[in-house]
């Protein structure tokens, strides 16, 4: 099996990216999650 040098050092690139912003993409899930729960909560 061959792997293209290139290819992995892009890919690598692309993960390490996704890594270091992760924290701030699952804070800003739970910010959101918890303002949905106080709009339901005000509607009832």
């Amino acid at each position: 099996m061959f792997i293209d040098p290139a290819l992995a050092e892009r890919v690598k690139t692309v993960l390490e990216i996704n890594l270091s912003e992760r924290h701030l993409r699952g804070g800003e899930s739970t910010k959101q999650k918890y303002a949905r729960r106080r709009v339901e909560k005000i509607r009832e």
